[in-house]
């Protein structure tokens, strides 16, 4: 049978009380647990947050608040040295897998650097051969970031004409290397 849900948040400030009137007894233990002060204050606020959630959504059906908050602190401190044990034999592995990976990485960068500059020198070519020199000007004021509105106030062009000559060469560009766009990421 499950309570209302106004009767879980009355258990829930209950086991808040009853952890503030068991602190001298439940933080010390945790501190012992913990092997530091900081870190067993920080295992028991933990867990007297896990306790007060997991009451607040279930409810609470069992032995006193003390001893589920000592359960939860006990649980709390298995989980974190597993985490710790897991992290230490792994992090060799990572290390040997990051170098090998950092290796490959760097033969594939150069690799797309040079492939991109082919197609910058392919681009420059293009445009140079097939629009005027104004054009291929507004079209890289656009691509270094100005706005239509800014390249019209630059060029002295009319804001119609700067967006023809963007899209224009636009779609000329991406009709003549979209094959090649879609080798490099």
């Amino acid at each position: 049978m499950q309570l209302p849900q106004n009767d879980y948040e009355l258990q829930a400030s209950a086991c808040l009380k009853a952890a503030a009137e068991h602190r001298k007894t439940l933080e010390p233990s945790a501190i012992m647990l913990a092997g530091s002060e900081d870190e067993g204050k920080e295992l028991y606020q933990e867990a007297v947050l896990r306790a007060h959630d997991t009451i607040q959504k279930y409810g609470f059906h069992g032995e006193g608040y003390q001893f589920y908050i000592w359960r939860i602190i006990k649980r709390l401190n298995v989980e974190q040295k597993e985490r710790a044990v897991k992290q230490r034999s792994s992090s060799s592995t990572r290390a040997a897998l990051a170098l090998a990976v950092e290796q490959q990485s760097s033969d594939l960068m150069e690799q797309r650097i040079d492939q991109k500059q082919h197609l910058a020198d392919q681009i420059r070519f293009e445009l140079e051969s097939r629009f005027s020199q104004a054009d291929v000007n507004t079209f890289k004021l656009h691509v270094n970031g100005q706005s239509c509105r800014e390249i019209e106030r630059l060029t002295g062009t009319n804001y119609r004409s700067v967006n023809r000559t963007i899209n224009s060469i636009k779609s000329y560009l991406s009709g003549l290397f979209r094959p090649a766009f879609e080798g490099i990421e």
